[in-house]
C-alpha cells in the first residue's frame, strides 16, 4: 500500500450505518455516516428519536441519585411553581438530533467522541406549567469493535461525570452497516 492509498482512500468503516445505544433500559435509535481515512474516524450521527418524557423522580432514580438528593432535587424544582400545584413533575428532555463524530481505528477496535450541536432542552412539568432550562451537552465517548464479516459495530458509551455530579452515564451500543450505502 502506498503513502497515498493509505491516507487518502476510504477504510472499511466509511459508509452508513444504523443502529441504536441502550440508556436506562430503553433503546434508542440511530443513524451514522463515517468516514475512515488511516487510522482516522470522522462523521456525524443522528439521534432518530432525540426526545423522551417520564417522571422526575423515575429519571433521578435510574441515574443513581440517593433518596436525600432527589428529594432535595425536587423539593428545589416544585419551589419553582405555585404552591397550589400538587402531584408528580414530568421530565420532558431533547438532545440535538445532529453531532459530530472524530476518532480513530486500530484493527478492528475502534473509539470516538460524539459531540452534539446544541443544547439539551429540559423542561419540568407540572399542573400545564413548564420550568425550562438549557444546557450544553456532554461529550459521548464510544469504544467499540468491528465483527469478524466488518458489517456491525458494538461497544460501549460513556458519559463522564459533569456539572457538579459524580454520575457517570454509560451503557452498550450496536450499529450494522446500512445496505446500498
Amino acid at each position: 500500500m502506498n503513502w497515498f492509498s493509505k491516507f487518502f482512500s476510504n477504510g472499511i468503516l466509511s459508509g452508513r450505518w444504523v443502529g441504536h445505544y441502550q440508556q436506562h433500559g430503553r433503546s434508542f435509535p440511530v443513524e451514522a455516516s463515517f468516514k475512515h481515512r488511516g487510522g482516522k474516524l470522522f462523521g456525524t450521527m443522528f439521534d432518530l428519536e432525540p426526545g423522551h418524557q417520564q417522571p422526575l423522580r423515575a429519571v433521578l432514580e435510574e441515574t443513581g441519585h440517593s433518596d436525600s438528593d432527589i428529594s432535595k432535587f425536587i423539593d428545589e424544582v416544585r419551589s419553582h411553581f405555585p404552591d397550589s400545584l400538587d402531584g408528580e413533575i414530568e421530565y420532558r428532555a431533547w438532545l440535538p438530533e445532529k453531532s459530530m463524530i472524530e476518532g480513530s481505528v486500530v484493527e478492528n477496535e475502534l473509539s470516538f467522541v460524539k459531540r452534539y450541536e446544541g443544547y439539551h432542552e429540559i423542561e419540568y412539568v407540572l399542573g400545564g406549567l413548564a420550568l425550562p432550562e438549557s444546557i450544553p451537552c456532554d461529550l459521548v465517548e464510544y469504544t467499540g469493535k468491528l465483527s469478524f464479516d466488518s458489517e456491525s459495530i458494538s461497544g460501549n458509551w460513556t458519559i463522564a461525570a459533569s456539572n457538579g455530579t459524580e454520575i457517570e452515564l454509560s451503557g452498550a451500543f450496536k450499529l450494522t452497516r446500512k445496505s446500498g450505502h
